[in-house]
């Protein structure tokens, strides 16, 4: 029987039922016959593979299951998985919906149940809280599920909105805390935003030349290609802006005071005619580039790039009262008698520590064998936490009268020099106001060899700075012995020698003055300090037997 004649009695059949006149047992002997000749028919065409969409009748209804292999209707079943990428290796855009985007997780999820490999969608905060072990901050994002190997699983976690990345790890059944690896890294776009309004640390991105203009506080910029990024960084009000322009790679820099007020653009880095930069890799403060004082961290990152001479050693010799580190200088071998610089114990007195920082790398450059025989140690920044802010410290005490109690961590901080080296001559560096003069006052405490040893570097100095066309004078106020100076001098048998710079006449808050220059502060500073340094080494025996006295 073929097809068509088996789909003629189907039809027929059909018809019988719907009218109701015929009983289908009765039909069962009559076609018995023609459904077995017609099953056999189409087996056979079936298991040589030719079997055509015409040989199959939709009226017949579904294939029996025995046409399908047990493995198949197991997967059809989903009991077993069934794998996704094609024998050929093809992989369609709603095979990989799994893949890419992961399973969306329900919520109350336990980041700690999460240990087969994959990635894994978190759609809303309330799945991701820190009760269910995701990191802090209620984040939704992606989770990523790592086998490292020998028991150890990793998880890394992305958050959309915020850009950070958190990370941990499981070992023997034990999760690690999680761990931030990054900073924020979404950009703003500054758009038609005005410069001068850009005051919270922080990167901008312009992406718009017709916005950068002057009246929006730009740098000049050459070219026709204005688009950059402005990095921002904020100490305590004291405002620092650099701008860097996409295609020029020029770079500009400028300040803003506690007081408010901006300072003009200063274009510090970028290529030259030839295409090149300068090519000088030596570090450099704030000062030396911008002409403006040189800001805390920047001070910080000036001797850690100082850190990477072969000469230099940084170490931190304690902490402030806000617990910022305290950084010094070793230069030399630190087991020789050394020469010990302590600068800007009053936070107002930015200019010394302009000195002090430029000392650490110039004692590097030096040529003579001194540092064969002695070592430099240098403490620019007594006082981190009131640069720029106030003279004392931020429990509001003077730290340098505090050389007789030694309360403060400050104090702490220049002990851990004197009483881990041996330190043999010592200079105090502040600022002073005096529109023209260096003033200089040399210990009047300890014993009279300390105290000789003391006039011999005020004179020594004094003598430095008028042949270099200085102005000189005695400092005037009587030191106490609770002073650096004088306490230092007392308590560690040290010679000992104040120098003050002066500030152009304001007194001792130079931080919002540029007159006398920074740079001419930190060269007077200087020049006093490392003539200091080569009559220790000239005289070093001498030094040595007044300390051991």
């Amino acid at each position: 029987m073929t097809p068509d004649e088996y789909a003629e009695i189907i039809a027929s059949l059909n018809g019988l039922l719907k009218s109701g006149n015929v009983d289908k047992s009765d039909l069962t002997p009559e076609f018995k016959e023609k459904i077995e000749d017609f099953d056999t028919q189409l087996a056979q065409k079936v298991t040589k593979g030719n079997v055509a969409v015409a040989d199959i009748n939709k009226n017949l209804g579904k294939f029996n299951q025995t046409y399908m292999s047990d493995e198949l209707l197991q997967q059809m079943a989903g009991n077993t998985p069934i794998n996704a990428v094609p024998a050929d290796g093809s992989v369609n855009n709603s095979k990989l919906d799994s893949i890419v985007y992961g399973k969306i997780l329900d919520i109350g999820t336990n980041a700690n149940s999460l240990d087969v490999p994959g990635f894994y969608t978190v759609s809303s905060g309330v799945r991701a809280t820190e009760a269910l072990n995701f990191p802090p901050g209620n984040q939704f994002g992606v989770l990523n599920v790592r086998h490292l190997g020998s028991a150890v699983i990793a998880q890394s976690y992305t958050m959309h909105s915020i850009g950070e990345i958190w990370t941990r790890r499981r070992y023997s059944g034990s999760w690690s805390a999680w761990r931030k690896i990054n900073e924020n890294i979404r950009t703003s776009f500054l758009n038609k935003l005005d410069l001068n309004e850009i005051t919270d640390t922080g990167e901008w991105r312009q992406v718009d030349s017709a916005h950068i203009t002057s009246n929006l506080n730009y740098p000049d910029i050459s070219g026709d290609a204005l688009t950059g990024t402005l990095l921002v960084s904020n100490a305590s009000g004291s405002i620092s802006q650099t701008y860097i322009a996409d295609r020029a790679g020029e770079i500009f820099v400028r300040d803003r005071n506690v007081a408010g007020r901006w300072f003009e653009w200063k274009k510090v880095g970028g290529t030259n005619e030839s295409g090149r930069g300068d090519g000088n890799s030596v570090p450099k403060t704030d000062m030396e580039i911008t002409g403006r004082w040189t800001s805390n961290d920047a001070g910080d990152n000036f001797m850690f790039e100082m850190g990477k001479h072969e000469l230099v050693e940084i170490i931190e010799v304690g902490r402030s009262v806000r617990d910022r580190p305290i950084y010094a200088a070793v230069i030399g071998d630190p087991t020789k008698p050394a020469y010990y610089i302590n600068a800007a114990s009053h936070g107002t007195e930015v200019g010394a520590a302009e000195a002090a920082w430029l000392l650490v790398r110039e004692f590097t450059q030096e040529k003579s064998l001194m540092l064969m025989d002695m070592c430099i140690i240098v403490l620019p920044n007594q006082n981190p936490d009131n640069r720029f802010i106030a003279r004392g410290n931020k429990n509001a005490v003077d730290i340098n009268r505090d050389w007789v109690d030694k309360e403060q961590p400050e104090t702490h901080a220049a002990m851990h020099i004197l009483n881990n080296y041996n330190v043999v001559a010592a200079t105090d560096l502040h600022n002073f106001g005096y529109p023209r003069h260096v003033s200089l006052k040399e210990a009047i405490y300890g014993t009279p060899e300390v105290m000789a040893k003391s006039q011999e570097l005020f004179d020594l100095v004094t003598t430095t700075l008028e042949n270099d066309d200085q102005l000189v004078r005695r400092y005037d106020p009587e030191a106490p012995n609770s002073s650096f100076t004088n306490g230092v001098a007392e308590q560690w048998n040290v010679a000992t020698l104040l120098i003050e710079i002066p500030c152009g006449g304001y007194n001792d808050w130079t931080f919002d003055h540029y007159y006398p220059t920074p740079y001419w502060q930190a060269y007077v500073g200087g020049l006093a300090c490392k003539a200091t340094a080569k009559y220790v080494w000239r005289n070093l025996s001498d030094f040595e037997a007044v300390k051991s006295e």
